[in-house]
């Protein structure tokens, strides 16, 4: 390929714009990714404190349902007994 030196001298600065900017690109790309990246590891503590605390009240209910439930069996166990000795 033969090419007068002005020609290849614009061929040369046009290869060289478009790496520059393809460098520019590529930085700026990994930029935003990097702070994506940032946003979500807040985003994924944020919802693992969520979790955390829907789990502790979660917990909280299970324990007083079993409780009542537990009082209410032993109530209706001797309300038989007490029908039961009364008869």
């Amino acid at each position: 390929m033969k090419l007068s030196e002005e020609k290849a001298k614009e061929f040369v600065q046009t290869i060289d714009e478009f790496n520059a900017n393809r460098f520019d690109d590529s930085i700026a790309t990994k930029l935003f990714v990097k702070e994506e990246v940032g946003y979500l590891k807040e985003e994924i503590n944020l919802v693992k404190n969520e979790v955390r605390r829907v789990e502790v009240s979660l917990t909280k209910a299970i324990f007083w349902s079993g409780l009542v439930q537990f009082i209410a069996i032993v109530g209706s166990v001797l309300a038989i007994f007490n029908f039961a000795m009364h008869k």
